[in-house]
């Protein structure tokens, strides 16, 4: 999931690729900030790569 937003534009190009809300999506980056006890999205996305989280280009959107 977390590699899919990294690859996403927004979160209503990443809701219509997996067919579900957008709310949904911003629902599971929440929880992730929330569960990961980071301050932000873009916390999210430094601890992917901290993480080594391969953003090869999933989505062509």
């Amino acid at each position: 999931m977390l590699n899919l937003i990294a690859n996403a534009t927004n979160s209503e190009k990443f809701a219509e690729f997996l067919f579900i809300a957008k709310t949904r999506v911003d629902a599971h980056r929440k929880n992730m900030i929330y569960k990961l006890d980071l301050a932000s999205g873009g916390d999210l996305i430094k601890y992917a790569i901290d993480k080594k989280y391969k953003f090869n280009s999933l989505l062509h959107l």
